[in-house]
Order: C-alpha cells, then sequence, then structure tokens
C-alpha cells in the first residue's frame, strides 16, 4: 500500500486556462515523490479542463475531477477536500504560484512542529510585472518558534483570512466539520474556525506562495 501523502494540494479551477499551465509547473516542478495533488474542474467554459486532463496523463500525481456544473470556489475545495488523502491540505487558486522550494520548507516545518495550521506568507503579484510583500510579513517575521495558540498570539488574527495562506491538518479540518460556503470570501469563515480551534499553531515567516492581485477576469 503506497505510504500516504504529507500534503495534499487541492486546486480549484475555473476559467484560468492562461494561468493553468504555470500554476502546475509550480507544484509538480518542485513536487517530491508521493505528493498529491487534486485539481478540481468547476465546469471551466475555457479549456481549463483539458489542460488538467492532458498534464494528468503525463504526471500521475496529478488527479483530476470534473463537475457537470459551476457552483463556485467553496464547493469546489470541498469536492477536492473529500477525495484527499494526505495528512495536510494545501489549498492552491489555479491563476496562482508556489514560490520555489515552498514544498520542501512546508513539509519540513510540519515535520519539525505537527502544527494543526502552519501560516505561510506570501508575495502579491500585479498584472504590470511587478510584485510586492504581503501586508503581514512582519508579523509572522515576530511569530513564536513553535507551535502556539491564537489565544497567545492573537495579533495573528490580523493575517489574510485567506484558505491558500495555510496549510491545515486534514484530520482537524474535518472535526471542524466547516465546509467551504457558496459566494465570495468563503474562506473567511473557514480560516477563522481553524484559527481559533487550533490547539498547535505553527508560522513559516518565508515566501511559499505567489498570489495574482487585480487579474482581470478573476472570480473577486
Amino acid at each position: 500500500m503506497p505510504a500516504q501523502p504529507t500534503i495534499s494540494v487541492v486546486i480549484p479551477v475555473y476559467a484560468v486556462g492562461e494561468y493553468l499551465g504555470a500554476c502546475l509547473d509550480s507544484i509538480l516542478g518542485q513536487a517530491p515523490d508521493g505528493l498529491e495533488v487534486i485539481a478540481v474542474d468547476d465546469a471551466s467554459p475555457d479549456g481549463s479542463g483539458r489542460i488538467l486532463d492532458a498534464r494528468a496523463k503525463e504526471d500521475p500525481r496529478l488527479r483530476v475531477l470534473h463537475l457537470t456544473d459551476n457552483a463556485g470556489p467553496g464547493n469546489a475545495r470541498n469536492v477536492g477536500l473529500a477525495e484527499a488523502a494526505g495528512e495536510y491540505v494545501w489549498f492552491v487558486d489555479g491563476d496562482d504560484l508556489l514560490a520555489d522550494g515552498a514544498l520542501a520548507a512546508v513539509a519540513a516545518r510540519l515535520g519539525q512542529d505537527r502544527p494543526d495550521v502552519l501560516l505561510i506568507d506570501y508575495e502579491d503579484l500585479y498584472p504590470d510585472g511587478r510584485s510586492g510583500p504581503s501586508p503581514g510579513a512582519a508579523l509572522l517575521g515576530g511569530a513564536p518558534a513553535g507551535v502556539f495558540t491564537l489565544a497567545q498570539q492573537p495579533q495573528l488574527i490580523q493575517l489574510t483570512m485567506t484558505s491558500w495562506s495555510k496549510v491545515i491538518r486534514r484530520g482537524f479540518l474535518a472535526d471542524l466539520c466547516m465546509p467551504f460556503a457558496e459566494g465570495i470570501h468563503e474562506d473567511v469563515p473557514v480560516s477563522c474556525a481553524v484559527l481559533l480551534g487550533a490547539e498547535r499553531i505553527s508560522a513559516l515567516a518565508r515566501v511559499c506562495y505567489r498570489y495574482r492581485r487585480a487579474r482581470p477576469g478573476a472570480f473577486m
């Protein structure tokens, strides 16, 4: 029986064909054997599903799920999470990127701290090619080593409430019974529940994610 993956990367995909190849490259290009990547095609109208299928034929680490009706990123995340087998889950949007070396750095910290949730830093990517630091970089940099609770570090509630900025222990997330909802900002309630419920939070003050801000046609 294959060993349980440490991380399941779940990617909700809708109308991001222009960016999807780069997203997959940024994950699979640095992914170790045993990593699980689950992409959920949310009835995308732009050929994203075909891009995913072609890539899955080349790389067995990628599994593709196709939905017949578009129901939004929250539902796509729920579907991917239900299929995930990794000890931890990382939700990555299909138009964003993982930074070089991010998976190795995240896996190392997960093995060291065994957190319920690992908070990671990111950088913004702008349409004109510029990049910039996250607003919470200093907060993450000031977090203590090891694990802690939100009550011990309440200032961290000011960090972004996005799901992609957190790597979450899958069993812990399932026990919260807090699925992603419909509509925009669907990851805010889940992020709040994760931070409030976690007995072991860890912070990695390293840029692990590259977020495309103000992308034309984005869900936001």
